[in-house]
């Protein structure tokens, strides 16, 4: 179905499954159940001036909304993630984390209560090397992607980004475990609720020189909209310059 020219400005945002939780807002405020459409995708980098449309993969939603003088389009492709209720819209990767559990052959692995021991603090060199970097690298840049809809494991999982270049064998046991965590609790996610308070607040802390290694902290905030989770992120602390006064 080709994209008709009109008057309007019409906006179309074409977003990864990564970018999923910075829909919340927006997708409150529409409160537009996704519509199952048999339509083409146009990547847009300014004004519509041709057709430029290709076959959409198969698995999407397509929210929109239209004024007298504005229409937006949001279309998301993601793998059975987004379910949707009265109650509002539940982000969840259950099946992308069975995928992982499953190429880890972990589906039969005993549950851990959490991701990592508490104080547990790995440097670059504890441990062996592991024969096969690739055992560790692969799952862990599973989880990354994971964190997309899943909180409580992106502590974790930032730590053990350090270590993709030369993993050993206690960076892969901190991984297993954040595996074996995921295998108690394959569909948690996040629910955006509809009836929810446009009311911002924030939180954060830190670990205080928790790198055994430069000392420095590792400091993480959660973002949320009412009740509903909007940004989070973990992140080193930046390298400081020391000032001495003779």
């Amino acid at each position: 179905m080709p994209i008709q020219k009109s008057e309007q400005k019409q906006h179309l945002l074409l977003l990864p499954s990564w970018s999923l939780f910075k829909l919340c807002y927006l997708l409150s405020l529409l409160k537009l159940a996704p519509p199952s459409l048999d339509v083409n995708n146009a990547f847009l980098h300014g004004n519509l001036d041709e057709e430029v449309y290709t076959k959409l993969p198969p698995d999407y939603s397509l929210f929109t909304k239209i004024t007298r003088t504005s229409s937006t389009f949001v279309l998301v492709y993601v793998n059975d993630i987004i379910a949707r209720s009265k109650k509002g819209i539940f982000l969840c990767q259950r099946k992308y984390t069975l995928d992982i559990l499953k190429d880890a052959r972990l589906l039969g692995a005993k549950p851990s209560a959490f991701p990592m021991e508490q104080q547990l603090h790995m440097t670059p060199t504890n441990g062996t090397s592991l024969s096969d970097p690739c055992a560790y690298r692969r799952p862990v840049g599973h989880l990354i992607y994971l964190t997309v809809t899943r909180l409580d494991i992106v502590y974790s999982v930032h730590i053990l980004s350090r270590f993709m270049q030369d993993p050993r064998t206690t960076h892969m046991d901190a991984a297993i475990r954040v595996l074996r965590y995921l295998k108690g609790t394959p569909g948690k996610g996040i629910l955006l609720s509809s009836s929810n308070p446009h009311t911002v607040s924030g939180f954060c802390d830190s670990d205080w020189a928790g790198c055994p290694v430069t000392r420095r902290s590792t400091t993480g905030f959660c973002v949320f909209l009412g009740a509903n989770p909007i940004s989070w992120k973990t992140k080193k602390q930046t390298p400081m310059a020391e000032i001495s006064f003779g």
